[in-house]
């Protein structure tokens, strides 16, 4: 799983970042105007476009997003001590049945059942391990042989128990600690989305999380979006992604990684082995939701290449584009349908 902030392997086609939650520009498009917000949250920064029809709504519309991204980062987090999350991870061992909320009740439940369907590739549980591998990288010392047995115990998607009565969640181990680092920020994404089309009735936005998209209608007189995924076979040239209502996420170790030994381990981690991950990849996944989108990602990087593939390729409405080194050369391979509209 991919449980830390990414470094941007996506980057919109837009404006140089401004540490900013007001409107940093503003383009005239017809009887709607262009306006395009950001502001840090959940370890990263997230960039709103949106078009409406003048300045009072567009601002209105970024407040209720953000405002909305800070509250799901105080439910989800695993960095802030008093989260929901690390709060309901106090719970675990004594058999407590917690209720939660609505937010975290649905990630939890499509996270087990991901990790299901991925014979536990995708395991939100994975807490323990990612503490060790973040010391590791920190010290450049490999975990401890006894402290990556214990760790693995706490691991398991099936020690998380949801009763729908009531919406109650048992931890069914002492010592879990779950991390929602591979699918927080895309299931922000989709709330974002749902709260300025069900509020403010605008559809043709774009918000952007760290590396995870979702693109709603496109832009007046485009038929999508276009957003330029690293191309590590050419950096100078990117591919750009057409987008328009789906997600795309990008998952990658570019940048956070630890050489031990000669080793190269990711700052990705295996579930099954307790491992950083040694098989240099950057998948990207298109999907309906950023839910999806963020959490495949993370899955297709641990199952690799062809198992990633051809778990992809089970799910009629998504793609990915892999990109993994062979001998040290950037080789790519894809789905049918995933679209590159230049390379």
């Amino acid at each position: 799983m991919d449980p830390s902030p990414r470094i941007c392997n996506v980057t919109l086609m837009l404006a140089a970042c401004i540490w900013s939650s007001m409107p940093v520009s503003r383009v005239e498009a017809g009887d709607l105007q262009k306006f395009t917000f950001r502001q840090p949250s959940m370890g990263t920064l997230f960039q709103l476009t949106l078009y409406a029809d003048d300045q009072l709504t567009a601002n209105r519309a970024a407040k209720a997003a953000f405002d909305r991204i800070l509250a799901l980062d105080e439910a989800l987090s695993d960095y802030k001590a008093e989260s929901e999350l690390n709060k309901l991870c106090s719970t675990s061992g004594t058999n407590a049945a917690t209720p939660v909320s609505a937010d975290l009740w649905s990630v939890l439940k499509f996270s087990k059942s991901l990790c299901e369907e991925t014979g536990g590739a995708f395991d939100v549980t994975i807490g323990p391990l990612v503490k060790l591998w973040r010391t590791a990288r920190e010290t450049k010392i490999l975990p401890d042989g006894e402290a990556l047995r214990l760790a693995r115990e706490r691991v398991d998607c099936s020690l998380i128990q949801l009763d729908k009565n009531g919406q109650r969640v048992t931890l069914s181990a002492s010592g879990m600690q779950l991390d929602l680092g591979g699918v927080a920020k895309g299931y922000a994404l989709d709330a974002v989305i749902e709260v300025i089309r069900e509020k403010f009735g605008i559809t043709q936005v774009l918000i952007d999380g760290g590396g995870d998209v979702f693109a709603g209608d496109p832009p007046p007189g485009r038929e999508h979006w276009n957003v330029a995924v690293r191309n590590p076979k050419n950096e100078a040239e990117p591919w750009i992604i057409p987008l328009a209502n789906a997600a795309l996420a990008t998952s990658g170790d570019l940048h956070q990684f630890v050489e031990i030994g000669d080793v190269r381990y990711s700052h990705i981690v295996d579930p099954s082995t307790g491992m950083g991950l040694t098989h240099q990849m950057q998948v990207s996944v298109l999907a309906p939701t950023g839910t999806e989108a963020d959490a495949l990602a993370s899955a297709v990087s641990v199952l690799g290449n062809p198992k990633g593939l051809e778990f992809i390729e089970t799910h009629s409405k998504c793609e990915t584009l892999i990109v993994y080194s062979d001998a040290g050369q950037a080789r790519t391979v894809s789905s049918k349908a995933f679209p590159l509209k230049q390379e």
